[in-house]
């Protein structure tokens, strides 16, 4: 099925409009004008009917029929119109038409008066117009007319130039917007519209111009995570295959045990592997999560005590501040949101040098849990704080990834929160350290 374009459909709606507006507009001139000329021409007979049988009447009582005869001659010639007397039986006893006027299909009453002689009835009177005279004003309509008509065409032509202005004018900038859109997709990444037109194609280019940017943005973070990956993998792998190499040659390797350097090479590559295999199934939403009622004060000391280990080899003094009144339960999956709890903690503990602390802090309002973790570490600078939750985003790129790592765990920490009907944030002060905390809701939802 074949539709039409834009441009065809403004351009016909207003060529429609427009001609039906200057059509109706014309045939309500017309007609207007006709019926007040029919009114004026009637008001204008009446005069004259009664003008002529006040002239019939003095006529009669003066020289009786014979000067009443030669009277409705001279008065259908004085005012160019035919007349007929009717006696009071209705018999027509005079009938009279101006000089050279012919009918060609029989006079048509006008006007009809009586005429009185005192009290006494002699008859009637009718104002005649052969068709020829009707109607009487017919020049002015003609005249009307012919105006009308050339208003019309001319109504027509700027009709067409409107609608051909309208159709460009208001389709332009979407068709814009169409080939700008074909060229993204054919692969160009330098396309950039100038909002024109009506309000709606400014908000539409305004709209393609932050979609470009964000599919231009997003490339650029697939080509940095190709070779994020690369530099990723090379490391291990690289190590790996030096000391399988060397086991299997029997060369002797000084330093940590080769078994313990496979080993944690083969855990960082197994790490790595499951936390991209965790946001690939979020964003597909095959990570199914199993939300139950939680005991928030052991399970938050169970998510703590994993990592005061951690924190004790690294000098980093590790508190948790619980209020008294902190809801005892609340409806989460308490293994997800230990795992985004833990990141934050990992994260933490890993920018936060020795004799540094972090702080774990929860609060809640009844609707609503709030979990912190605080360091003093050193910090993030304001440019980078939007970031911090993107998939591969590290402040610092030159850092090795003993330090940075790859960039994951924030993110996995916020689709699960999110995944959760929560929300995550981060306070940062470059050199003084961050607070990142997310929120939860406590209640189980209603089933709907």
């Amino acid at each position: 099925m074949r539709y039409l374009s834009l441009r065809w459909l403004l351009f016909g709606a207003a060529f429609v409009t427009l001609t039906s507006v200057v059509g109706l507009l014309g045939i309500t001139v017309l007609h207007t004008a006709q019926h007040q000329l029919s009114h004026y021409a009637t008001q204008r007979d009446t005069r004259i009917a009664h003008r002529i049988a006040r002239e019939l009447v003095v006529a009669f009582r003066h020289g009786g029929m014979i000067r009443l005869e030669r009277q409705a001659e001279v008065s259908a010639a004085q005012w160019g119109t035919g007349l007929t007397m009717q006696n009071s039986s209705g018999h027509v006893i005079i009938a009279a038409h101006p000089p050279g006027a012919q009918s060609t299909g029989g006079p048509s009453a006008s006007v009809t008066v009586p005429l009185r002689l005192g009290a006494v009835s002699i008859g009637t009177m009718t104002l005649v117009h052969p068709p020829i005279f009707e109607p009487r004003l017919s020049p002015v309509l003609q005249a009307i007319e012919q105006r009308l008509a050339l208003a019309a065409v001319l109504g027509f032509i700027i009709a067409l130039v409107v609608s051909i202005w309208v159709g460009r004018e208001a389709a332009g900038p979407f068709r814009k917007v169409a080939l700008a859109a074909q060229a993204v997709a054919a692969g160009r990444r330098d396309i950039y519209l100038t909002p024109a037109g009506v309000s709606e194609a400014r908000t539409l280019a305004k709209d393609f111009n932050h979609m470009a940017e964000a599919l231009n943005a997003s490339e650029t973070q697939q080509r940095q995570l190709i070779a994020d990956m690369a530099h990723e993998l090379r490391t291990p792998l690289s190590i790996l295959l030096g000391y399988v190499t060397a086991l299997d040659d029997g060369v002797s390797i000084p330093g940590q045990d080769p078994m313990t350097l496979i080993r944690e090479q083969t855990r960082f590559l197994v790490r790595l592997t499951d936390d991209l295999q965790m946001l690939a199934r979020a964003d597909s939403q095959a990570l199914e999560l199993r939300p139950q009622s939680v005991e928030v004060r052991p399970w938050l000391k169970h998510t703590v005590d994993a990592v005061v280990d951690m924190a004790i080899q690294r000098g980093i003094t590790l508190t948790v501040v619980v209020p008294d009144d902190l809801t005892p339960v609340a409806w989460f999956d308490a293994d997800r949101l230990r795992q985004a709890l833990s990141n934050y903690l990992d994260n933490a503990l890993k920018y936060t040098g020795p004799g540094g602390r972090v702080t774990v802090s929860a609060q809640s309002d009844g609707e609503s849990l709030m979990l912190s973790v605080s360091d003093t570490g050193i910090g993030v600078d304001s440019s980078d704080l939007p970031h911090v939750f993107d998939r591969l985003y590290r402040a610092d790129r030159a850092r090795a990834r003993s330090t940075g790592g790859m960039g994951i765990g924030l993110a996995i920490a916020k689709k699960l929160v999110e995944m959760s009907g929560g929300s995550v944030g981060v306070q940062s002060v470059k050199g003084k350290g961050s607070t990142f905390w997310l929120t939860i809701p406590v209640q189980r939802p209603p089933v709907s």
